[in-house]
């Protein structure tokens, strides 16, 4: 199964989308607390804005954890990764808490699910989790029912059944399912398991995942015998079929949406460029320039520092008076393949130990494809802006 579009290519468009503005950029009509700002920003007087200081969202004041480097995360903690793997229970299909599947025709994209806002960038994506016989492959009649019964889990955050989906086949067998599937009831915010018959047809999840910083977390979904595991930041791309990858029989498809209000306020300052080595499949080094309209570009170099599960941590320098670099970066998969390519988050601190700026970036091979440097500021700031589309 062949993605729909290159990762990367959608991130260089989201970046030049935030640098530069563009058609779709309208406040979400729907949204009446698009305009709300956190504790200490200034209220954005922009069109549709409704300040209202009892009805202020709950978001923790920005501050050097809009990132964190720590690994900690990057892989499942062992007692969740043995709850994972434990069956649904015929008395969890009848207990309170049990979602049966909804039969639905249409197609279902992520983007239905979005709320109005969240509080910082990063914490929050929504996805379409779908396996079995996609369109537009034409699955052929099936003579049993087979098992795809499976959990999506991840090492820190909640997860959030939105909806259970149930697509039925054209050629189901001939004998009717032998019991009804269902999401099992959530005993864990971070683990969601499921069982799943299928015949000729598929089923899916419409979940919203949410993470308390944005720090390396990883993704992992098992469907059938099949495991994969992903950094999270992967799915936090804007409208993007952000993966999928082949079944014994059938495929599974991911369709990820990231929520492009945010209540803080960040201005864009440069870019990165540069070049990229790897050590076996993890960072060797990183060397390049940031870039500013109207400056000298400012070097930039790091290296990799240690790496667990689909995550690197990397550390360097930046500029000439004594400012570090520090962040991390995601491994990819395709296929079961290591990819030269992945999201890159980082942030610069000066000498004094203040934050200075953040960054995201995608690397492909040995190059950045897109990326851009950002710093936080008030809401009524030169170049301020809510519709944070390049941040993770």
């Amino acid at each position: 199964m062949k993605r729909a579009r290159r990762a990367g290519g959608v991130v260089l468009g989201l970046v030049l989308a935030a640098c530069g503005g563009g058609a779709g950029d309208e406040p979400d009509a729907g949204g009446a607390d698009c305009g709300l700002d956190c504790t200490g920003d200034e209220p954005d007087a922009g069109a549709g804005a409704v300040i209202d200081a009892g009805a202020a969202p709950e978001c923790p004041p920005p501050n050097e954890d809009v990132i964190s480097v720590s690994l900690a995360n990057a892989e499942l903690p062992d007692d969740l990764a043995e709850a994972a793997e434990l069956p649904p229970t015929e008395e969890e299909g009848a207990a309170d808490g049990a979602v049966p599947y909804e039969v639905v025709v249409e197609q279902v994209s992520a983007s239905s699910a979005i709320p109005p806002m969240v509080c910082l960038p990063g914490l929050e994506t929504e996805i379409v989790l779908r396996w079995g016989h996609l369109p537009p492959i034409v699955p052929p009649p099936a003579t049993e029912w087979l098992d795809f019964s499976g959990h999506i889990a991840i090492s820190k955050g909640t997860i959030e059944l939105v909806r259970a989906l149930r697509w039925e086949g054209a050629d189901d067998p001939s004998d009717p399912r032998p019991r009804e599937d269902f999401v099992a009831p959530q005993t864990d915010p971070r683990l969601l398991r499921f069982t799943s018959l299928i015949g000729s047809g598929s089923d899916g999840l419409l979940l919203r995942i949410r993470r308390p910083v944005v720090e390396p977390v990883e993704l992992q979904i098992r469907v059938g015998q099949a495991l994969q595991t992903m950094p999270l930041d992967q799915h936090h791309s804007l409208h993007i079929e952000s993966g999928g990858w082949d079944l014994p029989v059938g495929q599974v498809e991911i369709d990820a949406y990231v929520q492009r209000e945010t209540a803080g306020c960040y201005a864009v300052t440069g870019r990165i460029e540069g070049v990229w080595t790897y050590s076996g499949t993890a960072l060797g080094s990183f060397s390049g320039e940031i870039v500013r309209e109207g400056a000298a570009p400012q070097p930039i170099a790091f290296d990799g520092v240690d790496a667990r599960g689909k995550y690197g941590n990397f550390a360097g320098t930046s500029g000439s008076a004594g400012a570090t670099v520090e962040g991390y970066y995601g491994l990819r998969e395709i296929f079961g393949e290591f990819a030269e390519e992945g999201p890159v988050v980082g942030r610069i601190v000066s000498s004094a130990g203040e934050l200075e700026e953040l960054f995201v970036a995608y690397y492909e091979d040995n190059g950045i494809l897109g990326s851009v440097v950002y710093r936080r500021v008030p809401c009524d700031a030169p170049g301020a802006m809510h519709k944070s589309w390049f941040l993770f």
